[in-house]
């Protein structure tokens, strides 16, 4: 059986504080807002979130999948847009914090991929020992 191992414990639970603050937000809009949608974000959350408590081995991949499309790629394509958008309007009403905003999370989204893959690595465990083998 083969689990993930998590090197670094920092980045472990900082992972786990973004999985839980984002939950929270989510569900938050989901419940004041009425808007279905944003329990598609909530059910990839909570998946991440319960596949990273249980050290599953596909917690790398939903991590690295998750901060490449959501937070690097879609990130990425508003920042993109409002920048057209300025570009169209002459920058007569420019956002900076929303290019802040959104450049920040595609920054958040690449540490995320890189650490991912420096300090996730997945072990393969004896089921009868629980312990790694070597």
């Amino acid at each position: 059986m083969e689990k993930t191992k998590f090197n670094n414990t920092t980045y472990y639970w900082a992972v786990m504080m973004i999985f839980i603050l984002l939950l929270v937000n989510n569900l938050y809009v989901a419940i004041v807002g009425f808007r279905l949608m944003v329990l598609l974000p909530v059910v990839i959350l909570s998946t991440l979130l319960f596949l990273t408590i249980s050290k599953n081995k596909l917690a790398k991949s939903g991590i690295k999948i998750w901060a490449m499309i959501f937070l690097i790629i879609a990130s990425g394509l508003q920042f993109f847009g409002q920048f057209l958008k300025d570009i169209a309007d002459g920058f007569g009403n420019i956002d900076f914090g929303y290019y802040m905003k959104t450049g920040l999370s595609v920054c958040l989204g690449v540490l995320i991929y890189i650490y991912a893959n420096k300090t996730i690595d997945i072990v393969a465990v004896d089921i009868n020992e629980e312990e790694t083998i070597h």
